[in-house]
């Protein structure tokens, strides 16, 4: 069973907080956005960019997700972690 506390590190993160995370400006951001240079997903209104699309352009590599990882991170979603 996936714990509350992996549960705790976002999937996404606004325009500010990555260009905090990044060292630049919010407009520098949206530009990359814009020329595609940077991954971002409209959620609810919102722009936000993914953890992933962060990583890819930082060039961090990370490990591809079990099957097994992708049912527990669902599960977890749904809240059906005791029914299963």
């Amino acid at each position: 069973m996936i714990k509350h506390t992996e549960l705790t590190d976002p999937l996404a993160y606004s325009v500010s907080r990555t260009a905090k995370l990044l060292g630049c400006s919010d407009n520098t951001v949206r530009r990359m956005i814009a020329t595609g240079q940077l991954r971002a997903v409209r959620l609810c209104g919102r722009v936000v960019v993914p953890v992933v699309a962060i990583e890819q352009l930082l060039g961090v590599e990370r490990q591809t997700p079990t099957p097994d990882d992708l049912v527990k991170a669902f599960v977890a979603l749904i809240g059906a972690g005791d029914d299963l």
